[in-house]
């Protein structure tokens, strides 16, 4: 959860670059331990997609 946390302020804080390759980590740890259909792995692939999205802009 730190993890996710951290990576949703870098990008409050405009650092796109940092808070994409840490929401791309915990996205990755979390379904390989959670699974694809758990609620905190949703989250984690919500703030993956909002960080492209940001990145693209």
């Amino acid at each position: 959860m730190a993890a996710h946390t951290t990576a949703t302020c870098l990008l409050a804080l405009d650092r796109r670059a940092e808070a994409r390759a840490l929401a791309l980590d915990t996205l990755a740890r979390r379904r390989r331990t959670l699974g694809d259909h758990h609620p905190e792995t949703h989250k984690s692939a919500d703030l993956a997609d909002r960080c492209r999205e940001s990145e693209a802009r």
